[in-house]
């Protein structure tokens, strides 16, 4: 086994996940928004209880998006100034649609271990794009992505037919509410190619919602 870690900063707070090569797992967490300024205290701080130095990590993973962009390219400068620091680490870009989906999709498992029945059907992931706007995506009951990730209005992307879980949005009527990522999920999506993305910060909003923010 090998050092992973993972950050997660495209959502309403703040992630840090940890498993080291003996397999124990730490982790941190932030929950309110904004709080990539605190990414690197926390960074220290996990690295200090794992008893690792930031050479000892052989694979660094960050969220590139949809979600916060802010977050998102702060993640990415991260994980380049962390490749330039330590060049025998693999970087890896995550999905942050992709990864909610494996969230889905291990909340299903979790209910079948409970003994209730697991729903084998395909699901759409929202997320927050502010503006009544929503990122959207529909998988398959593995996970594996239908259609390409869009940006649209949020009115439009809850009335559907098909089973929706929503992240960083407000309370809707039939949407099931994710309320915040596992260690476990975000680590293991380190070795799932589903939700492997370019390290770049992804940025879906249409370039017309742009320029009308950029007008107020």
């Amino acid at each position: 086994m090998q050092n992973c870690l993972v950050l997660e900063t495209t959502l309403s707070g703040l992630i840090l996940a940890l498993q080291r090569a003996d397999g124990a797992h730490f982790g941190r967490s932030i929950a309110t928004p904004r709080s990539s300024s605190q990414l690197h205290p926390l960074l220290a701080e996990l690295l200090a209880e794992a008893a690792l130095m930031p050479p000892e990590i052989h694979v660094l993973g960050v969220s590139v998006g949809p979600g916060s962009f802010t977050g998102a390219r702060v993640a990415v400068a991260v994980a380049e100034a962390w490749g330039l620091a330590q060049p025998q680490c693999r970087l890896v870009g995550l999905d942050t649609l992709r990864v909610l989906a494996k969230a889905v999709v291990a909340r299903g498992n979790g209910q079948q271990e409970q003994g209730l029945e697991k729903k084998s059907e395909s699901f759409r992931v929202l997320l927050d794009a502010a503006g009544g706007m929503a990122y959207a995506q529909d998988f398959d009951p593995t996970g594996h992505p239908m259609t390409p990730a869009s940006c649209v209005p949020l009115a439009e992307a809850a009335t559907n037919q098909i089973p929706i879980y929503a992240a960083s949005l407000p309370l809707l009527e039939g949407v099931t509410h994710l309320r915040t990522l596992s260690g476990q999920v975000l680590l293991a999506a380190l070795n799932d190619a589903d939700c492997h993305a370019p390290l770049e910060a992804l940025y879906l909003k249409p370039l017309a919602y742009r320029e009308r923010t950029a007008k107020i």
